[in-house]
């Protein structure tokens, strides 16, 4: 997000959009519509996206012709299904029931529904009572109470949680190293990140081989005179309200910002060819290098990042 209330799409766009090149996309950001109420999260599809308003609705762009029902809180689209919050429960839904033309009765019925106590608020997906939902079969796992879940990111076959002390927990597949325990060993039940013990987290992010986690504070502000807290008994490895980017895993086309081999082929080749050939637009210069699977900072230097949660 570059300003307030302002959002920026770009990459591929779906078949009720209008095509902006000659893959169907658009390389250059572009400001995003905002609805009534304001956005208070994006969750990007595969050519969609779910636009959750400041007033709690869902609203789907794209998808070429799905409609979310009324009175959706918050949906996360997937390949094959939709997850949804309504007001009484969390529903799957394929595309074909989203879509509704042509779809039978077998295939508009939810593939999985879970009740909602009553007037409970919209949880924070992918986070719901009990342990996580995801848009793919089974549809919902459960979560050990002790981990005191307060954010979760899915990427395509592992898993990161923050708990409420600030610990980061992953789990999954690790072959890209996108787990960060300096491995490639799988991991059946979430395992604390050891290379960020001492290090308050506030959020985290998965892409789909690769994790991210901002350092900050992970609770509210001591009261003055009265010291920080202190995990695990030892002192906080920087400021409670450091700002700190770390990335691990996969880097193969530069998703963690660090130099790599498939970044600098189309640096090389821009500079052989013709004028406007080769590298993709916004291709920042880098030199070849490995990615490792521990956690390590994007930068040496802080930034001022959104204190928002990362999309």
């Amino acid at each position: 997000m570059a300003a307030p209330g302002a959002w920026f799409v770009f990459g591929f766009e779906g078949a009720d959009e209008p095509p902006r090149g000659p893959d169907t996309g658009t390389a250059a950001p572009r400001a995003l519509p905002l609805p009534p109420g304001g956005v208070r999260a994006l969750r990007p599809g595969w050519d969609c996206v779910v636009i959750v308003t400041g007033s709690g609705a869902a609203v789907l762009r794209g998808g070429a012709g799905a409609a979310l029902p009324g009175g959706c809180r918050d949906a996360v689209p997937g390949e094959g299904h939709v997850l949804l919050v309504l007001e009484a429960a969390l529903e799957a839904r394929s595309w074909a029931a989203l879509r509704g033309a042509g779809a039978g009765a077998e295939e508009r019925a939810p593939a999985w529904r879970r009740p909602l106590p009553p007037a409970a608020p919209a949880p924070a997906l992918p986070l719901v009572p009990g342990g996580f939902a995801a848009p793919r079969a089974p549809f919902f796992w459960p979560l050990p109470a002790r981990l005191r879940a307060r954010r979760l990111a899915l990427g395509l076959e592992h898993a990161l949680l923050l708990g409420a002390a600030g610990l980061v927990y992953t789990w999954g597949s690790s072959r890209h190293g996108q787990l960060g325990h300096g491995g490639l060993q799988a991991e059946q039940e979430p395992r604390v990140l050891e290379a960020l013990q001492g290090l308050p987290v506030a959020d985290v992010a998965a892409g789909g081989w690769h994790s991210a986690c901002v350092s900050g504070r992970y609770g509210p502000s001591p009261a003055r005179g009265q010291p920080r807290p202190q995990p695990h008994g030892r002192p906080l490895a920087v400021p409670a309200d450091a700002g700190d980017l770390y990335v691990w895993g996969w880097n193969a086309s530069g998703q963690l910002a660090l130099p790599c081999k498939a970044l600098a082929r189309e640096r090389r080749a821009a500079a052989d060819g013709p004028p406007g050939a080769g590298a993709a637009a916004g291709a920042s210069p880098v030199r070849a290098g490995p990615a490792g699977p521990s956690p390590r900072p994007c930068c040496r230097q802080r930034q001022a990042l959104p204190q928002g949660r990362l999309q």
